[in-house]
Parts: C-alpha cells; sequence; structure tokens
C-alpha cells in the first residue's frame, strides 16, 4: 500500500522566497530515489509563509528510510531551522 507522509511548514516572514527555492530543490532531488513515486509541494495563496509537501512512498519503512539516509535530508533541516515559524506538522497517510 502506497504510504503517504504530508508536511505542514510555516516559515518566518522574509524567508518564503528562500524556502520555496530549497522545496523546489528537495522535490528535484528527493523524487529520484528508488522508493519515491512523488514528492511535490505548494505555497498557500493567501498566507505565503505557508507550505505544504506531499511525499508519496512505495511503503513506510523503505520510504522513510530512504528519504531519511539521503545526503540532502541533513542539509536541508540545518538550512531551515532558523527559518521556522513553528514545527514541521507531519501527517502520516496509508493511500485508498
Amino acid at each position: 500500500m502506497v504510504f503517504q507522509l504530508i508536511a505542514h511548514a510555516q516559515v518566518k516572514q522574509g524567508h518564503e522566497e528562500d524556502m520555496r527555492k530549497l522545496l523546489v530543490k528537495a522535490a528535484g532531488i528527493y523524487k529520484k530515489d528508488e522508493h519515491t513515486l512523488d514528492w511535490f509541494v505548494a505555497q498557500n495563496k493567501k498566507e505565503p509563509t505557508k507550505f505544504t509537501i506531499v511525499e508519496r512512498y512505495t511503503n513506510q519503512e523503505d520510504g522513510l528510510k530512504e528519504h531519511t539516509a539521503n545526503p540532502f535530508y541533513k542539509e536541508f533541516g540545518d538550512t531551515v531551522k532558523d527559518w521556522m515559524a513553528s514545527p514541521i506538522d507531519l501527517i502520516f497517510n496509508s493511500e485508498l
């Protein structure tokens, strides 16, 4: 069954463009992972400091293991930690 992770992130004002660029880069990197079916991002039109990331994996165990082992995972976390207005909210789903 396809595993889906939805992440809601909010950055501090002034970091909207930084986050947009980094998420576009992240999508290009993570889409190449073997267990990633899709990885796409969106920016809230009314509140541009808010972003949604939808990650789709072949299964939860392999997908998350591969995702967190990707060297870009640490780079991303280190880069955005000071931009965040609040912790990233994660929702774990099984697609029907």
